[in-house]
């Protein structure tokens, strides 16, 4: 089971429950919802960097299959514009997120699209 890593440090800080998550959706139906969502851009940015990526490895490992996007890291969109960063940085900083990927991406999204008004 690709969630064997799970531990208590980890069930803290996210909220979630090794045992929910063993009752949740296989790997593969989470790999594919994935694909099928993430695969036609071609990308998803994260914020996450090494974690983000060494759990969607863990996850394409477990289910069998291969990703069809590439995961970014945020921090590219900001090299060529600081005054950017600043201004999400300072939105992004106003809210607060439960430490969850919906929760985590919304935040992101929000701030972003806010940053680039």
């Amino acid at each position: 089971m690709w969630v064997d890593d799970w531990n208590p440090a980890a069930e803290r800080k996210h909220g979630i429950s090794a045992t929910s998550l063993k009752d949740g959706c296989s790997a593969r139906e989470v790999a594919e919802a994935l694909n099928s969502i993430i695969g036609p851009v071609g990308h998803a940015n994260c914020d996450g960097g090494y974690y983000d990526g060494m759990w969607l490895e863990r996850l394409f490992r477990a289910a069998g299959i291969a990703p069809e996007f590439t995961l970014l890291d945020l921090t590219r969109l900001f090299v060529a514009d600081q005054s950017l960063f600043k201004r999400f940085s300072t939105i992004h900083d106003e809210s607060e997120a439960p430490h969850r990927a919906g929760a985590d991406a919304a935040r992101l999204c929000f701030a972003l699209v806010r940053a680039n008004a």
